[in-house]
């Protein structure tokens, strides 16, 4: 390969345009507008319509994904180019990040489509090739990067950056004395009861799930709505809500624990 990687403020998978011999083109990058999806009823004998829209606990209605274009031009010579446009031909239809450090606060995440290239000659021959990415995107949203706050046994304050909710990971050590282990974030709580293996009997007639002490760490994904305790799954108790981290100062409140919670800055530009 002849030609020398210029170009690093944007990123595909990590990997900057300057590795396929491409810069961003000068019809530049194009981000689609965002469909929010609302629903409304209309009532015979009211004026307007009913708002049904379902909506996030800061009161934004959901949307839908939406088009990233990315207009390239390659730099490389006419020996380097088919190698260069077959590495990147072998993105098409995966899924993938693109991040653009310089314009963007986060990232975003889709599947990718190489489209049509165009190569441009001139009495002297081969001069650039003109081609044009899209991603198609899971969400609308800018990812930003994960970031992790340490939790102690009490209450606890921490700024969420963001302007849209994000679902957190939580990670805790349960106190080897503690027989409930909870968090509450923003009027949701969600608690666990342990016992020891001589209690097992009394266990298994509580109307609350229940697991057994061991030491592990007990880990809850709020999006996926899942708790395991070490490798093994629990259940929260009957009474319980996975908490959501709403872009402010937060207060956290754990009961019988430690540990951390991780969670991804989400931005809608």
């Amino acid at each position: 390969m002849d030609y020398v990687p210029r170009d690093t403020s944007m990123l595909i998978d990590g990997r900057p345009l300057s590795d396929w011999a491409c810069i961003i083109g000068s019809d530049g990058v194009q981000v689609a507008a965002v469909e929010s999806r609302t629903s409304y009823v209309s009532v015979p004998g009211r004026h307007g319509r009913i708002d049904q829209t379902l909506r996030d606990p800061m009161g934004h209605a959901y949307d839908d994904g939406r088009d990233i274009t990315i207009n390239l031009t390659m730099l490389a010579s006419a020996y380097d180019r088919p190698r260069l446009m077959a590495d990147l031909g072998g993105l098409h239809g995966r899924h993938v990040a693109i991040a653009w450090p310089s314009m963007w606060l986060g990232e975003y995440r889709g599947t990718l489509q190489v489209g049509e290239w165009q190569d441009v000659f001139s009495p002297a021959g081969y001069v650039y090739s003109s081609g044009m990415l899209t991603l198609h995107t899971d969400d609308a949203l800018q990812h930003g990067r994960r970031t992790r706050v340490t939790l102690a046994w009490g209450t606890n304050r921490f700024s969420i950056d963001g302007n849209r909710p994000a679902w957190p990971v939580i990670t805790l050590q349960p106190d080897p004395t503690a027989e409930t282990v909870s968090i509450a974030i923003g009027g949701r709580t969600i608690a666990y009861r342990f016992t020891r293996a001589q209690t097992r009997t009394i266990t298994s007639v509580s109307i609350q799930p229940a697991g057994e002490y061991t030491g592990s760490l007990l880990t809850i994904d709020c999006a996926a709505e899942t708790s395991t305790y070490g490798s093994n799954p629990i259940q929260p108790t009957l009474d319980s809500d996975y908490p959501m981290l709403s872009p402010r100062l937060v207060e956290a409140t754990v009961t019988g624990a430690g540990g951390w919670i991780e969670y991804e800055p989400l931005w809608l530009m």
